[in-house]
């Protein structure tokens, strides 16, 4: 076990610049569990006093309009950081953390990573890393939704989820409400331009599955 936890912690981002002795030093913080699709890690209002490394499956960040609507506000990759902006103080008491599949997730107190980052001064630096693009992100997920339509927002939503696939065409596991949640948009519309672009040949649907057929298309529809 000692050797799958460390494998796994050097190929997270924030720890990239430690020695295979410092790797393992650290593996201890980190105990790995098992999540099912699902499953809650923090929800509005706690207050995560935890940092949870994401090593298999997709986190959701989102967040809940007063009419209930989910609105996704960041995707958690395999390799990243999550939690992490209650530890510096800055709280995501308006988020919700939610495993998008079955997920595999190392976890640590804020005591033990605040012992770590005095140990390990890098580690520090890479969280300020990793803050600056959950900024970015949220930042242009508040001017999509501000300022596209919702066959934008779509296409957007599409073509970041095929970089996160082998082939950059296949997008498997998200549903049309999953979709929906993320462009920020009623499931019925985002329904709706689905099926346009398929129409129109931009993308061939299944059961929980889009393939990006015509990406440069895709790209153009992005901008709008």
């Amino acid at each position: 076990m000692q050797d799958i936890v460390t494998r796994y912690l050097r190929t997270t981002d924030i720890f990239r610049d430690l020695s295979e002795i410092d790797i393992k030093t650290i593996h201890d913080f980190f105990p790995m569990s098992r999540c099912s699709r699902g499953t809650v890690f923090f929800r509005a209002g706690d207050g995560s006093d935890r940092l949870y490394i994401l090593k298999e499956g997709t986190v959701l960040l989102y967040r809940l309009t007063r009419e209930g609507k989910r609105i996704v506000v960041g995707t958690v990759r395999p390799g990243t950081v999550f939690g992490e902006l209650a530890l510096t103080g800055l709280t995501m008491r308006d988020c919700f953390a939610e495993a998008q599949e079955d997920s595999l997730v190392c976890v640590a107190s804020r005591t033990d990573v605040e012992q770590m980052i005095r140990t390990h001064p890098s580690i520090g630096f890479r969280f300020i890393e990793v803050l600056g693009r959950r900024v970015l992100e949220l930042e242009q997920r508040v001017e999509e939704l501000a300022s596209r339509t919702v066959t934008g927002r779509v296409a957007s939503v599409l073509l970041r989820l095929a970089e996160d696939t082998p082939d950059g065409r296949l997008i498997l596991g998200y549903s049309h409400d999953d979709i929906a949640d993320t462009a920020g948009a009623a499931r019925q519309t985002v329904s709706t331009t689905l099926r346009e672009l398929e129409e129109t040949g931009v993308v061939v649907l299944g059961r929980k599955k889009v393939e990006v057929i015509d990406r440069p298309r895709l790209i153009e529809m992005a901008a709008f």
